[in-house]
């Protein structure tokens, strides 16, 4: 076995075990023996002296088979989705608990051979599996992409696979209170958080809730949260000394970006906090840096920005005497844009609570890389924010102009989404006696007006006469004092506090 692996120590993970099947066929043909059986159980044993002799290989092989099953259940992720939700809107379908699924007689005749082989394949526990991973990510692709009827649709597929995992139900109910808050419905989010009863061992879903209970103006009950889960958690990394490697690396990372949030929470309750269970966290966070460390994926995503602004900067605009033909364009700028935002979505860290901010001033760019090369994130990323000086740095009159020269239909549909939420918010802070400055209810007001003012020029003389209603609605009700207005909004960026 020796002999094997290190003839072939230099081959990559994704050749790794073809050429090891090849190898043993060879030598089970000089020497007689029955080459089907004696191979899978070979490579078997291989696999398992690789993971405790060689991770990085094995993490290699395992990568690649991974990707391979996914490929061989669909090349097309979302018609898969497509064909799931069929099976199941007929309400036909039944959790695998027997050993076989009922196929009605109208079924018999109706469904392809095709359909037939995939209602089999969901029934059994092993594709439910596959299947709840899969729905999960069309569920935030969707989300993304405000497609509600296609969410709601992939809703209700995964959600009879959730079983599969001890914190499938949890992992879903987080994924429906993101959807209520992706679309703004900041009362709605407050209540589901509030009625939700998450199981103690969902660590990762209790952190993102106690992160939307910030934003949502519910500081308090997040502070409080954040104590149980950290509590929860350091009981449970003292007992793991010969737990799963990969469980110990789950812990202590949750446990970490937990830490990071908690004294995000602290300082929005108070911004000039100095006590002891502030340090008590500062070192906490030190100690568990190499399981999330915010600093250091801020200044990578800085200076991948950074390095993107100097190339976009040296391009010439046409060169003199040379006739250029362009046969085809790529452009990667979205990769570090989105891939830092997906990191504060796994977290969802407010990126404002009160006087103090998560980023700094590189606000504005990342949110014109994510208006660019996304439909709904970069704005609704922007009605998050505090200063409203972002919302003037990414919406210039020249960036509407070229928006809606790029895709008019887009801009109104933006205008839509924006307009829809700040109504709505409008409503909802209707008669409530609560100080809406510095959470989600006021971000959404101070941001969603300007963001409206500012696409005015491109908005047509429909959607202009809703902007004065709304205008006039809110004068009337008389209750957003202290969260617009010139006078407040002119030095905002300056009283912030950098996190």
């Amino acid at each position: 076995m020796r002999e094997i692996y290190l003839s072939l120590k230099e081959t990559p993970g994704y050749e790794y075990i073809e050429m090891l099947r090849e190898k043993l066929g060879r030598l089970c043909e000089a020497y007689e023996v029955d080459a089907e059986h004696f191979v899978n159980e070979f490579i078997k044993m291989f696999k398992k002296c690789i993971y405790k002799n060689d991770r990085r290989l094995a993490y290699e092989i395992w990568g690649e088979e991974l990707l391979q099953e996914v490929r061989e259940m669909h090349d097309n992720i979302l018609e898969m989705g497509e064909a799931i939700s069929a099976f199941i809107a007929s309400g036909n379908f039944v959790p695998a608990t027997v050993n076989e699924p009922v196929l009605t007689d109208n079924e018999q005749e109706t469904l392809s051979e095709d359909e037939k082989l995939l209602k089999w394949e969901l029934h059994l526990p092993e594709r439910k599996e596959k299947f709840f991973f899969i729905g999960q990510t069309l569920l935030r692709l969707h989300r993304e992409n405000i497609c509600d009827e296609e969410w709601k649709r992939i809703f209700e597929i995964t959600d009879k696979c959730a079983d599969v995992i001890d914190t499938g139900k949890d992992q879903l109910q987080i994924e429906k209170i993101k959807y209520s808050f992706m679309q703004m419905k900041i009362t709605d989010v407050r209540l589901q958080l509030k009625e939700v009863k998450f199981s103690k061992e969902a660590y990762s879903v209790r952190m993102q809730a106690a992160g939307l209970m910030a934003e949502c103006g519910m500081l308090d009950d997040a502070e409080k949260e954040l104590t149980l889960l950290e509590a929860k958690l350091e009981r449970k990394i003292k007992e793991e000394n010969n737990r799963d490697r990969l469980e110990i690396v789950y812990h202590r990372s949750i446990l970490a970006s937990s830490y990071f949030l908690h004294r995000f929470v602290l300082y929005g309750l108070e911004p000039m906090r100095d006590d002891i269970p502030l340090h008590r966290l500062n070192r906490k966070i030190r100690l568990y840096r190499d399981y999330f460390d915010y600093e250091k994926e801020r200044n990578t995503f800085c200076k991948e920005m950074q390095r993107q602004q100097n190339k976009a900067r040296k391009e010439v605009p046409f060169e003199m005497n040379r006739d250029i033909k362009v046969i085809c364009r790529a452009d990667i700028r979205a990769r570090h844009d989105y891939a830092f935002y997906r990191m504060l979505d796994r977290i969802a860290v407010p990126l404002h609570i009160n006087w103090v901010r998560l980023l700094d001033n590189d606000e504005s760019e990342f949110i014109s890389g994510l208006t660019g090369t996304t439909s709904y994130v970069g704005w609704y990323m922007l009605l998050r924010f505090e200063s409203l000086n972002t919302v003037k740095k990414v919406l210039t009159r020249k960036k509407c102009i070229k928006l809606n020269e790029k895709d008019g239909e887009h801009v109104r549909l933006i205008f839509k989404y924006v307009y829809g939420t700040v109504e709505r918010t409008t409503d909802e802070m209707h008669g409530k006696d609560e100080d809406f400055r510095g959470n989600a209810y006021g971000h959404i007001i101070k941001n969603g007006m300007e963001i409206l003012r500012r696409l005015a020029s491109a908005a047509t003389i429909a959607e202009q006469k809703k902007l004065v209603l709304l205008m006039l609605k809110q004068q009337y009700k008389k209750y957003i004092r202290g969260i617009s207005g010139k006078n407040s909004t002119d030095g905002s960026r300056n009283q912030l506090v950098q996190y």
